[in-house]
């Protein structure tokens, strides 16, 4: 490159200081181009007139080029999908995604989290909990406290609740803490368990790169089967309601 006539950077700061001016200059075309899409709003007009520009960049056109496009459920992304030349899909995930935080999130009861919260916060009560664990040939196994922005880290909560059902009830015998879920919400919480193993079953049988339209309706059928068999829970009925 030298050769060529590029002037080349002769120490680590020179092409750091020259990396770090790229990326200012990068970001603040970025935020440019963010600042004026807010500014004329999102509409499907602006929408669409930015895809198309962005494929003419590398010589393709929306109409002759591309067959299909995914997005999520936005009330301005259905209308993009509508008003576009090509076949929109609507993720399916995304959908599950959306019945799932309608139906548990709005009205999640807290015990389990708030008895997990007591183990989690001191080692000396996990230490009484993972004895009785070891008792039941489980294997030290802690808990898991979930993350409302991930509704599969619920999924992993209630299972490892319900699997530990029996060592947390000894525990808080010992330590004289009420026991605030009595058996008949043991078993909702088992069941709910139940209903999402199904979920994710489904959403990660839609999500492999390997997906087709043909395997997604197969999943879903699957998925409708199971919930419409557990209709003796009202979070399945209320699930299959919203989906």
């Amino acid at each position: 490159m030298a050769q060529s006539g590029y002037k080349l950077p002769t120490s680590l700061n020179s092409i750091k200081n020259m990396v770090m001016k790229h990326g200012e200059t990068v970001k603040l075309s970025i935020i440019n181009k963010l600042q004026k899409l807010k500014n004329d709003g999102v509409k499907v007009s602006n929408l669409l007139a930015v895809l198309e520009e962005r494929l003419l960049a590398f010589e393709l056109s929306l109409k002759d080029d591309v067959i299909c496009t995914t997005t999520d459920g936005a009330s301005v992304i259905v209308a993009f999908g509508r008003d576009a030349s090509i076949f929109h899909q609507q993720c399916l995930a995304y959908g599950i995604q959306l019945a799932i935080l309608d139906v548990l999130y709005k009205n999640k009861d807290n015990c389990q989290t708030r008895n997990k919260k007591v183990f989690r916060k001191s080692p000396t009560i996990n230490d009484l909990l993972q004895k009785y664990v070891k008792e039941e040939m489980i294997g030290e196994t802690n808990l898991i406290l979930d993350c409302r922005t991930r509704w599969n880290s619920l999924a992993d909560m209630l299972e490892r609740f319900v699997k530990l059902k029996v060592p947390i009830q000894k525990a808080m015998i010992d330590l004289k803490i009420n026991q605030e879920l009595s058996e008949s919400e043991y078993r909702r919480l088992a069941d709910l368990s139940r209903v999402f193993e199904i979920l994710k079953a489904t959403v990660e049988e839609l999500c492999k790169r390997t997906a087709s339209l043909i395997t997604a309706d197969t999943a879903l059928k699957f998925m409708f089967t199971k919930l419409d068999a557990m209709q003796h829970e009202l979070v399945a009925r209320e699930l299959v309601t919203s989906l």
